[in-house]
């Protein structure tokens, strides 16, 4: 279960970074 969390909250980071880089921040409030 942790490392679940673990991998949800990578793809979060990851989603938010991938908002930055293409300048969406539509994309970066979900």
């Amino acid at each position: 279960m942790l490392a679940e969390a673990k991998d949800t909250s990578e793809l979060m980071v990851d989603l938010a970074y991938a908002s930055l880089y293409f300048g969406d921040p539509d994309m970066a409030e979900e």
